[in-house]
């Protein structure tokens, strides 16, 4: 069984053997064929995978996104018969923006902070591009790789 890890996604935009550029066809026989109900195909070149709230986006058959934005309603944990989600630092709990930057510390990556939609969300922006949301709250809301 593959296990993708949320540290190495996060901290290196790794989540191998995936790869962006991939297509559908390669990526689900890693993963595994979703289930009926998650994939949308838009009919203009889009389509979505979704495993539990890890979504993979494909633009006409590459994959280019990669995101998580169900996190707060404990949408992390996701495990087939083909892969499971390492959550590293997430586990069951919810995880606030002070114990993440504080991680990000241990680890010495840089990253900007920015209040997005009127300040309704707060991203982290890491060295590597990767985006990551909070809540109002501080709250984790969202994981982005494009």
């Amino acid at each position: 069984m593959l296990v993708l890890s949320l540290k190495n996604i996060i901290l290196k935009k790794d989540f191998s053997p995936v790869k962006m550029g991939m297509t559908e066809n390669k990526v689900t026989k890693l993963l595994g064929k979703p289930s009926k109900n998650n994939r949308h195909d838009d009919g203009y070149g889009l389509v979505m995978i979704n495993y539990g709230g890890y979504e993979f986006a494909f633009f006409n058959d590459e994959l280019w996104l990669f995101q998580n934005d169900g996190l707060s309603v404990g949408c992390l944990e996701f495990e087939n018969k083909h892969f499971k989600i390492d959550t590293w630092i997430f586990g069951e709990k919810s995880i606030y923006l002070d114990d993440f930057l504080n991680e990000l510390k241990k680890e010495n990556v840089k990253y900007s902070i920015n209040h997005i939609d009127n300040g309704e969300y707060i991203l982290v922006t890491l060295s590597n591009n990767m985006g990551i949301e909070f809540d109002k709250n501080q709250r984790l809301f969202a994981i982005r790789y494009k």
